[in-house]
């Protein structure tokens, strides 16, 4: 066993911190990507998960570091999920951290982010966050609300609905009594686990049912249910959950009243339940089925076993409660004193564990023990403390109920005041907005207006450029005009040149041809010449050559020199022209330079007015759709301020409910409760018609006393509850709300029947059941003479109202309860006390043996325990001042012991002598009150009641008295006539010892003491309530400030005495309440 517990805390132990490593890897990983991250986006992503997984182990300030870290990064990318999920982050941080306030706030942010978003299923998760946030906070109204949202928006979207979300609203409807539908929706819910054949879900609903069922009061159902539980278990071989099943089994079967089947089912209990660990409850519950059996042996087995298994589990509330069951069946058994040590010791037990429910049972039950031994006085004292502590628990549950409707109210009005902060935060950032929208607007029109006026220079600028331009091509084509005349020039003076060159051949042709006929010719002149001379002919020959020669040299010489300069000429002008070439060249270059650059300046501000002409449209849409943004925002404003309008009339409304809900339960009358309430309503509503029906369950009716129609008291009326036409008894019945706004058009048939009751004939109303602790109280009903008078919001605000009044009535019937009871006890003990006044010595008979006497007598309650005790036998006269144990009636009731035991032994058995009256009375005060049997230990509370008793005995002689006294623990006091030079009176002290209780011996013996007074001396007999009487600064008389103001008062007229200790005691307390009952006799000698 020991091995298997090692191994399994080591097992447990490798495995949590090789989960701490993993988280640690994970988390490093995670921060390496978030350094090595370039967008916002990404990094609030990262940021999330480190969040998300710091959360997880509950590491809440490193979680909240990381999910501000990405809140940040997330709004500045402008990361919508991923703020969102910051948002919720921050929410589960503070959750955690129990920062119930700052938790809601993030919440209710996160629910404003996702609307935005419109993610419809975070939207449902969300509410169910909140709804389960809510149920932690034990705030059933608000949970159920955020609850049914979700499951809502799950159903609008077709998903499956998560089990737990519905087993939530059933629970949340549990919470607040709304018992049908949180067994419609557990019925919901185990449907879901049959199908999903999920065992564990599955048993906890069915146990769910169960205890649902036993609330309602139908065993038969809880029963069956839990019978299905039983038969899961036993499949599962639990041995554990088998146990506690049939022990279910059987505590059902005892409620249907099979005592033999239940007590079959607890011993079959038994049998799964483990030797080492016996089950406590079902020894206990088959010992109660063996007590209603009446079998109070085995009865008694069963409680010692239980008792064992209590003390060896070591469970003290346990240990209590099964005494009290011994001591109930010892009582059965008659055997009072073991009923009373079991008893005293679930008391001690109960007492030191605070278990008031426990403690309730046993003093009720040590109560019933003296009541049986017709020991009255115990049984009253025990039945008192009974009382108190029953009062104090429901008390308590009311305490209770009334801090959880206050907390419910104190959640809502904080949800409220966060939802009008929100409100407000996106007023202010709507207005920033719209703000920076206008601011933006202005830019852009100032960026239009310079825009325009960009595109006015632009186009005068194009305009100078296409002049440019223009006259820039005007100046080419003049040029190139210019270059082709230029060019035809040359061409003219080439054709010019070539016709000189032409012309010139020619001439050389033509002279070449006059040549050749010249030689012709002389060649004819000589042939005819042949013949005349040869010698002639040979020198004219010769002659003609050399003039040929000649002739051609110098044509060579002229055609040469006119080719020259024709060469010349040529070239001159070719270099004209080719310089005119040149420039002409550079110019077009030049022109188509300026032309390209032209060119792409055009296409640059044609490219411009494309840009300035689609800015100017993106600039024109950019305030359209400003325009429409201000148009949405102003309409969002619009619905924000009534939006906010009506959070802050919620508001209102909420603190006006709880104003009114103080007021009404301030209230301890009904009509005072209903006066209020109507008056308030009436200024919340319309209410021409106005009742409180109040139910009565003994005459089975409700009762409409004062009911109000148009400011009239009409005459009380009762609803039968057995009518189940009247719509009071159907709300009653139900517990449900009941809203009607046209009576005539919903219910016909009873539009009829309705016109024979009371007052006129309403269309619209409502009906509010009350109840307090499933208990019905009564209803409200709020009704208007016209149609469609009230909506939810009305409805909800009488519900509201109606809590407080359930509230306020029973705490008005208890209140009438307990005034019930207390005037049947104040007239039973002013009967007590006309009985102890009637048993007190009279005036008459003490005024026959005393010359000059006062009594001053003052019970701090209507009863007293203090007496005064007068006889006279012989010539003996007997005087005593007793203070009893406690005031009231407990006190009383000793003051009549004491006197009925005084009357015995003096004036029956004739004893004389006041040390031995006192002794008598010790033992039997003790016997009377079995004190002689009885021991008291440090933390035992035995009968310790007793008496405090000053006594004497005057016996009247001629100038003197003989004066014997006896006292327990009280003085005799005394003054002497003429010693008006003594500053206090004189006293003899009495025995430190008291009469009766537990801690002394059975014997006790007084002594006597005896004095002779002189005539005229004063003697005072009193208790301690005038000397331990406090005032305001809790100062109490003092008995030394006593013996000096009775020395101061002593030879006053015995009345005077009297009115002067009176006053001086008023003045002494100014109104501190009487601590303790006052006694005192002064007798003049």
């Amino acid at each position: 066993m020991y091995s298997k517990i090692i191994f399994l805390i080591f097992f447990y132990t490798i495995c949590f911190f090789s989960t701490t490593k993993l988280i640690a890897q994970s988390m490093e990983q995670l921060e390496e990507q978030f350094q090595n991250a370039n967008s916002d986006s990404v990094k609030a992503h990262l940021k999330n998960q480190m969040a998300k997984i710091e959360i997880e182990s509950k590491n809440y300030e490193r979680g909240l570091l990381h999910a501000q870290q990405g809140f940040s990064s997330a709004l500045q990318a402008n990361a919508q999920t991923e703020l969102t999920t910051s948002i919720i982050y921050f929410a589960h941080i503070y959750r955690g951290k129990n920062q119930f306030t700052s938790s809601l706030r993030w919440y209710l942010q996160a629910l404003k982010n996702i609307e935005k978003t419109g993610n419809r299923k975070l939207l449902a998760e969300t509410y169910q966050e909140i709804g389960e946030f809510y149920q932690e906070q034990e705030v059933a109204g608000k949970a159920l609300e955020y609850l049914t949202k979700s499951n809502e928006i799950y159903e609008e979207m077709g998903e499956t609905v998560h089990p737990k979300l519905l087993s939530d609203i059933a629970y949340a409807h549990l919470q607040i009594k709304n018992y049908d539908q949180s067994l419609a929706y557990y019925i919901a819910v185990l449907e879901i686990y049959n199908s999903q054949n999920d065992t564990e879900g599955k048993l906890e609903t069915l146990r769910n049912l169960t205890d649902l069922y036993k609330i309602k009061g139908d065993y038969q159902k809880a029963l069956d249910y839990n019978k299905q539980v039983l038969a899961i278990h036993k499949s599962k071989k639990d041995n554990n959950g088998t146990a506690v099943a049939l022990n279910n089994v059987g505590f059902l079967n005892k409620f249907l009243g099979d005592y033999d089947k239940s007590l079959e089912n607890f011993k079959q209990s038994l049998s799964f339940n483990p030797a080492k660990k016996p089950n406590t409850t079902t020894l206990t519950n088959i010992g109660v089925i063996y007590q209603v059996k009446g079998d109070y042996t085995n009865s008694l087995n069963y409680f010692t076993q239980a008792l064992e298994a209590a003390k060896k589990n070591g469970n003290a509330d346990e240990v209590a409660q099964v005494y009290n069951y011994l001591a109930a069946i010892y009582l059965l058994r008659r055997d009072f004193q073991n009923a009373r040590a079991y008893t005293a010791e679930a008391i001690k037990l109960a007492k030191a564990n605070k278990n008031s429910k426990v403690l309730t049972k046993s003093y009720r039950t040590m109560s019933e023990i003296y009541q049986h031994q017709n020991d009255y006085r115990n049984a009253y004292s025990y039945y008192g403390q009974y009382a108190v502590v029953r009062d104090s628990v429901s008390q308590t549950e009311k305490q209770e109920l009334q801090k959880s409707l206050q907390r419910q109210i104190a959640f809502e009005k904080n949800e409220k005041e966060l939802k009008l902060l929100l409100i407000d935060e996106e007023i202010q950032d709507l207005a920033s907005k719209k703000k920076q929208l206008e601011t933006d607007k202005r830019l852009q029109n100032l960026e239009l207006e310079l825009q325009d006026k960009k595109i006015q220079e632009t186009t005068l600028q194009n305009i100078h450029l296409e002049r440019q331009k223009t006259q820039q091509a005007l100046l080419l084509t003049q040029q190139q005009l210019e270059s082709e005349k230029k060019e035809q020039a040359i061409k003219d003076l080439e054709r010019e040149q070539e016709l000189k060159d032409l012309a010139l051949k020619q001439e050389i042709l033509e002279k070449g041809k006059q040549k050749e006929e010249i030689k012709s010719l002389e060649l004819e002149n000589q042939l005819k010449a042949e013949q005349i001379a040869t010698k002639e002919l040979a020198e004219k020959e010769e002659k003609l050559l050399r003039y040929i020669l000649y002739g051609a040299i110098a044509l060579a010489l002229v055609i040469g020199l006119i080719i020259l300069f024709a060469f010349f000429q040529k070239q001159k002008a070719n270099k004209l022209l080719s310089e005119q070439n040149v420039r002409i060249t550079k110019q077009k270059d030049q022109i188509s330079t300026q032309n390209q650059a032209l060119e792409e300046q055009k296409q640059e501000i044609l490219s411009q007015n494309e840009e300035l002409e689609q800015n100017q449209e993106e600039i024109l849409s950019q305030r359209d759709y400003i325009e429409k943004k201000n148009s949405e925002l102003e309409e969002q404003a619009i619905i924000l301020v009534e939006k906010n309008n009506e959070v802050e009339e919620s508001y209102q409304n909420l603190n006006t409910l709880s104003d009114i809900g103080r007021e009404i339960t301030a209230s301890l009358h009904v009509e005072d409760i209903s006066q209020t309430l109507y008056e308030k309503v009436n200024q919340l509503m319309p209410a021409e018609a106005f009742g409180v029906g109040i139910y009565e369950a003994a005459e089975k009716r409700i009762k409409f006393k004062g009911f109000i129609e148009k400011g009239s008291v009409l005459p009380d009326h009762f609803d039968a509850v057995n009518n189940k036409n009247y719509f009071s008894v159907q709300c009653l019945g139900k517990q449900e709300t009941i809203l009607i706004n046209n009576l005539e058009k919903e219910y016909p048939k009873k539009y009829e029947a309705a016109k024979n009751i009371i007052g006129g004939l309403p269309k619209s109303l409502i009906y509010i059941p009350l109840s307090v602790d499933n208990y019905p109280i009564g209803v409200i009903t709020v009704q208007s003479f016209e149609k469609n008078a009230y909506d939810e919001k009305k409805v909800a605000l009488l519900s509201s109202l109606a809590s407080y009044t359930a509230i306020a009535i029973d705490n008005a019937k208890a209140y009438n309860t307990i005034q019930n009871k207390n005037r049947n006890i104040t007239d039973s003990i002013r009967y007590a006390q006309t009985i102890q006044q009637a048993v007190l010595p009279s005036h008459e008979r003490m005024s026959q043996y005393l010359a000059d006497y006062f009594v001053l007598f003052r019970p701090k309650d209507i009863v007293s325990g203090d007496f005064y005790w007068f006889s006279h036998i012989d010539n003996y006269t007997f005087i005593a001042t007793v203070d009893c144990t406690g005031h009231g009636v407990p006190g009383a009731f000793m003051s009549m012991i004491g006197h009925s035991i005084l009357n015995e032994i003096v004036n029956e058995k004739k004893v004389f002598k006041p040390s031995e009256i006192l002794e008598q009375l010790n033992n039997q005060v003790r016997k009377a009150l079995k004190q002689e049997r009885q021991s008291k230990g440090k933390n035992d509370k035995a009968n310790d009641d007793g008496m405090d008793v000053a006594f004497c005995r005057l016996e009247y002689k001629e100038n003197h008295t003989e004066v014997a006294f006896t006292g327990a623990k009280r003085p005799f006091i005394y003054t002497l006539p003429n010693e008006s030079n003594e500053k206090e009176a004189f006293y003899l002290r009495g025995d430190n010892k008291t009469i009766g209780g537990v801690r002394n011996k059975l014997t006790k013996k007084f002594r006597t003491q005896f004095i002779d007074l002189p005539k005229g001396a004063m003697i005072y007999l009193t208790t301690d309530g005038y000397a331990d009487q406090n005032n305001t600064k809790q100062e109490k008389f003092g008995t030394p400030r006593l013996l000096r103001f009775l020395q101061e008062i002593a030879n006053l007229k015995l009345s005077e005495q009297k009115t002067r200790m009176e006053q001086t005691l008023n003045l002494h307390q100014r109104g501190e309440e009487q601590r303790d009952d006052i006694s005192m006799i002064g007798i003049r000698v």
